[in-house]
């Protein structure tokens, strides 16, 4: 009997597309999608962030660090106990007398100089 090529093209046919896709494909949609979230969570995060210092540059009332005590304005050096603290008392050099700053000698100029001063 003839069959007039339709049981021939029917066979020849390939199956219907499955919609899910192959294995590698689902995959690849899933790496896209947690992708995608953890885009948007840190996109909130940054945005939570940028507000919340908006929000303090607005209310200077608060502060933000602890206040120095008043009465110790010194040396951070000497308050983190790096460098020993020196006493608060001036040291008073005396002046010369007149006759002691001037000298007849004048200051030797280089090696040939102090040489003859020496001798």
């Amino acid at each position: 009997m003839p069959t007039f090529g339709y049981e021939s093209s029917q066979a020849a046919e390939p199956p219907p597309p499955d919609l899910r896709g192959t294995r590698a494909q689902a995959v690849q949609r899933l790496q896209v999608g947690m992708g995608g979230l953890a885009a948007m969570v840190l996109v909130v995060g940054l945005a939570s962030t940028i507000m919340q210092q908006a929000r303090q540059a607005e209310d200077p009332a608060k502060p933000t660090a602890a206040a120095e005590p008043e009465g110790k304005a010194g040396d951070p050096l000497v308050d983190a106990g790096v460098v020993p603290e020196l006493p608060q008392e001036e040291v008073v050099v005396p002046d010369l007398p007149a006759e002691q700053m001037v000298s007849d000698n004048p200051p030797a100029k280089g090696p040939a100089d102090a040489e003859a001063i020496d001798q």
